[in-house]
């Protein structure tokens, strides 16, 4: 049930640009979710379809605690900055408006954090489902309902003190710029996140996603690890192989 917490202070953000096929749907898996959420803050990316008047209705009808604001710095980095001003829990998470999440996403990783004080963050696993329109598509896996381990923000549940450690999203990059803040995480002295093997996201495969983008999106990856490796060098730390960079500094392990 969709509620205030004051113990919980959990609040979810929700970058969206033109996303009014998908964005009830996505709102109706916060509502079922097992974990009580305190405010949802939509960041409008300046649709131009009728995705604020369907969150809108969507939130009347449920009675739900539903901030719109726009978003002053267009880009999924900028609006997910913009929400985060706007966000008052002391835990965040991210669901972009395309995605859904798993009924026990928010219970599983809210009871990890207050298991264990010291993590900053819980990072789950990307459950890909395909829908028709994206039956064309190159991207093959041996089965649909495979789980991957995959830097995907939406996997995840943070605190809040994690943006103060590592600092926002860098708003310049249109792609790679999650990929770029975990890479900021691992770069911290000690370990902040914990991974684990729950589903943390259900990425609906549509054939529009900005990760079909192949190109860019790997220029994107590249210039995140690029920037991770310039850092390091700077700090007078080795940079580790390429094949090890995903692994440095996250604790390994399962979420009971």
């Amino acid at each position: 049930m969709l509620q205030h917490s004051e113990s919980a202070g959990l609040s979810v953000i929700i970058p969206v640009k033109n996303g009014q096929h998908f964005i009830q749907s996505a709102l109706d898996s916060i509502l079922a979710q097992q974990w009580p959420v305190q405010e949802i803050v939509l960041v409008d990316d300046a649709s131009s379809d009728d995705s604020r008047i369907l969150a809108v209705e969507w939130a009347n009808r449920h009675q739900a605690k539903l901030i719109i604001v726009p978003n002053d710095y267009p880009g999924p980095a900028g609006a997910r900055n913009c929400g985060l001003q706007h966000a008052s829990g002391a835990y965040i998470a991210f669901l972009d408006v395309d995605d859904l999440w798993p009924e026990d996403k928010l219970a599983c990783q809210m009871r990890a954090l207050w298991q264990q004080p010291q993590w900053d963050g819980v990072l789950g696993l990307v459950q890909v489902v395909a829908m028709a329109e994206a039956s064309e598509l190159s991207i093959k896996y041996q089965q649909m309902r495979d789980n991957l381990m995959h830097f995907q923000i939406g996997c995840g549940l943070f605190r809040r003190r994690l943006f103060d450690k590592v600092g926002l999203f860098a708003a310049h990059m249109q792609y790679g710029e999650d990929l770029d803040w975990f890479l900021r995480i691992m770069e911290l002295d000690v370990p902040q996140v914990v991974l684990h093997d729950n589903p943390g996201v259900i990425y609906r495969l549509h054939g529009n996603n900005m990760t079909c983008q192949h190109h860019l999106a790997q220029e994107g990856m590249m210039q995140a690890i690029a920037a991770s490796l310039r850092r390091r060098r700077k700090q007078g730390n080795p940079p580790p192989p390429l094949s090890s960079l995903l692994h440095v500094g996250f604790l390994p392990g399962g979420v009971s």
